[in-house]
Parts: C-alpha cells; structure tokens; sequence
C-alpha cells in the first residue's frame, strides 16, 4: 500500500506542481475543493510519498510556506499542522522511510 499525500494549496497553484512533477516522472493528480456556494477556492494535489518523491514534496511545501500561501499538509488523513516546514519535512522524511518496500 503506498501512502499518499494531499496537499491543499491555492487553486492557481496546481499547474506548478503538475509540471514539476511531471518534470520528475512523479504522478501527480488533483482536484478542486468546492466551498458550499459551489466556487472553487483551493486544490487538493495527491502525490505518493515515497522517499523518491521527499525531494520534490519538500521542495514545493517549503516553497508554499516561504511564500505565505495557503497550504495544508495531510498524510493517511492525519492534518499535519502546527509545525515549521523543516518539522514537517522531517516528519515526512520519517513516514516515507516506514512505507514497506518502497524507495
């Protein structure tokens, strides 16, 4: 079973991390998060966390975070919050080495 990340940026954001991923030969799906009235106000980007991967994740959340705009980080449904972007990259690097046989 490999382990995904959903991280939920700014819906303009998306076309950056599909295109970096796709750079890498990372997967990367998405979908829009719609608010009650039915608009769109964030993304959800979908991206298996496998320590293939930390380099490109790491690289876009911190990239998120040092620019101040909206990012939230979930891993298995747990929201990781509250946390600098170098705790949240080690917790990231942690679980990725606790996926079974993937590298």
């Amino acid at each position: 079973m490999t382990t995904s990340l959903a991280i939920e940026v700014e819906s303009d954001q998306v076309p950056a991390y599909q295109k970096e991923g796709t750079a890498r030969g990372i997967e990367v799906e998405s979908f829009a998060l719609r608010r009650f009235d039915g608009g769109v106000a964030v993304s959800a980007v979908i991206i298996p966390l496998l320590s293939a991967t930390l380099p490109f994740v790491t690289k876009m959340i911190l990239g998120e975070i040092a620019a101040r705009r909206h990012i939230k980080v979930k891993a298995n449904g747990v929201e990781i919050t509250g946390l600098s972007g170098e705790e949240i990259v080690k917790v990231l690097e942690t679980m990725a080495q606790l996926v079974p046989g993937k590298k």
